[in-house]
């Protein structure tokens, strides 16, 4: 009988957000943005990715540790997008985080006080929550001295994990598929990302929303990355019949090799979240209290937002005992789930399998929703390896499967993604089409200022780079996912707007020969994201 692989995918992304806006005048902006600028609010941008920071990133770091402190045998893949590596690594936000952490630490030692005076339970969840909110500074500051990519990046040296490469600003690739300079730009983009925070050219490249359609298979190639990974519809529905299911990797014309992820872990997390046991991370006291009550972490008319100081299950006062009890009990279940559909698998598949091939089953997991949406969650993930270790479900990685199973079967790959109903669907509908037309025009013409301007230096350069920088951000799709999910829609809309009308701004300069290197100098400064940008990766390829 082949070996059971468990492939865990971890997957790690942000929607990246500037800093503050470089085309409004002070004059120009409501007096709420003006109130959040003279206090030092938080915008709800930087709060929600401080959150996950704290929530999500973190805590995934010391789940790491522990695991390697106690020497648990396992095999991780991750994807760590380039818009987060941005973020992770941008000097600003880094000292606005410390700043965030040490106020959230002062709100929730005034809540100990505050709950102290209504009942003993909800003191003791306060002080709990006040003890979450020092650790988290402590390990920010203290052990990961403010650099989390380091550690990431370390822990792939050990190969403790492996990194997998992505898109440069998590676009629905199929969008762009007849434009090859556009997804070549995202691609390439994504590489030189991984290679700067990193310092490694990866094996594998991970499709954002596992959109896939025929001509990137081609472009992957190009690029010497071995692997992907699809929904699993790609293969099912492929034309021919796929001889191994989704337990084994498959390959295209072009010799990409293929993991196809298994739809059922999607379903079976979000059946798990629900437990009445587990924390109810909806009711913060950032909304439920008074305004006057949330200092010192929101001032003067800055948003409301998550402050962590969470008390409450679904119906009665967080109990964390039964929490990890039942965290337990569903880490069991789902590694339980996983054995035994790979050893059904290996039953059915006995005499089909090549010698030397394992059944695999990819598992791909978003962190933030078991970070920052399940309080329990890295409890749960954490519990999972470890008892997968012990069952020996952890012997090669993705980037591993692949080289042990060079005979893999060619299949033409059905175009699908992982989200809509299986077509990527809610990126293209009514409230948010408007963005595909103006990204897809403002990427022709950023191809054709390559082609027009093939050598510049200077002031022209510049330009130039920021404009391709603009395109890629254009191209997200982050912006359409939240204005048809209408979540942050106002932020979604202002921010596509704004990528189009810098990209507009530099593209009428040009035309013009007329350029204002002050208001160049200024969204340089305020829109740091990949500053070793060269806008030749739009460039014809000859």
């Amino acid at each position: 009988m082949s070996e059971k692989n468990l492939v865990l995918l971890l997957t790690a992304h942000e929607c990246y957000f500037k800093q503050c806006d470089s085309f409004k005048s002070l004059s120009e902006k409501t007096e709420d943005e003006q109130s959040i600028q003279k206090t030092d609010g938080f915008s709800a941008q930087e709060a929600a990715f401080f959150q996950s920071v704290t929530e999500t990133y973190v805590p995934l770091l010391n789940m790491l540790g522990s695991l390697c402190a106690d020497r648990v045998p396992f095999k991780l893949s991750m994807v760590i997008t380039p818009t987060l590596c941005a973020l992770l690594a941008d000097d600003y936000l880094k000292k606005r985080y410390v700043q965030y952490l040490t106020e959230r630490a002062a709100f929730a030692e005034q809540e100990v006080a505050r709950c102290a005076a209504v009942s003993s339970e909800l003191k003791a969840q306060a002080e709990q929550c006040f003890l979450s909110a020092k650790k988290a500074l402590s390990d920010y500051v203290d052990v990961y001295k403010t650099n989390l990519l380091s550690q990431f990046a370390e822990y792939e040296k050990q190969g403790v994990i492996e990194l997998l490469a992505t898109a440069a600003t998590h676009a629905f690739l199929p969008h762009f598929a007849d434009i090859p300079e556009a997804v070549n730009a995202q691609i390439e983009a994504g590489l030189v990302s991984h290679r700067h925070f990193f310092g490694s050219h990866p094996d594998g490249f991970y499709l954002p929303y596992l959109g896939y359609c025929d001509p990137l298979a081609r472009i992957l190639r190009s690029y010497n990355l071995s692997y992907t990974v699809v929904d699993s519809r790609a293969v099912l529905f492929s034309q021919k019949r796929p001889k191994y299911g989704i337990f084994a990797p498959v390959r295209t014309d072009g010799f990409l090799s293929v993991l196809a992820a298994d739809n059922d872990v999607a379903d079976m997390l979000h059946s798990m979240q629900s437990s009445p046991v587990y924390r109810n991370e909806e009711k913060d006291a950032g909304f439920e209290l008074e305004r006057e009550k949330l200092l010192p972490l929101v001032k003067g008319n800055a948003p409301r937002i998550q402050t962590g100081c969470k008390y409450y299950s679904e119906n009665a006062i967080y109990n964390a005992e039964s929490a990890q009890k039942q965290a337990l009990a569903d880490a069991e279940a789902f590694v339980l789930s996983r054995e035994q559909k790979l050893t059904k698998a290996a039953d059915i598949l006995a005499d089909e399998l090549p010698e030397g091939y394992s059944t695999i089953d990819v598992c791909t997991i978003d962190t933030n929703h078991i970070g920052k949406l399940w309080h329990e969650g890295f409890f749960w993930l954490e519990n999972v390896i470890r008892i997968a270790a012990k069952k020996n479900l952890f012997h090669a990685n993705a980037k591993e499967i692949i080289e042990k199973q060079i005979k893999l079967q060619k299949l033409d790959l059905f175009p699908c993604a992982a989200t809509g109903t299986g077509f990527g669907e809610d990126l293209l509908d009514s409230m948010n089409d408007k963005m595909l037309v103006y990204a897809r025009k403002s990427t022709m013409r950023m191809i054709d200022l390559t082609e027009r301007f093939p050598n510049d230096t200077g002031i022209k350069a510049r330009l130039l780079n920021l404009a391709a920088r603009e395109i890629l951000l254009a191209q997200s799709g982050d912006f359409p996912r939240l204005v048809h999910d209408s979540s942050t829609l106002e932020f979604a809309e202002q921010s596509f707007q704004n990528t189009v009308e810098a990209f507009s701004t530099v593209y009428d300069s040009l035309g013009s020969n007329s350029v204002s290197t002050e208001w160049l100098t200024c969204v340089e400064k305020d829109h740091p994201i990949f500053p070793w940008m060269n806008y030749r990766i739009f460039s014809k390829k000859k």
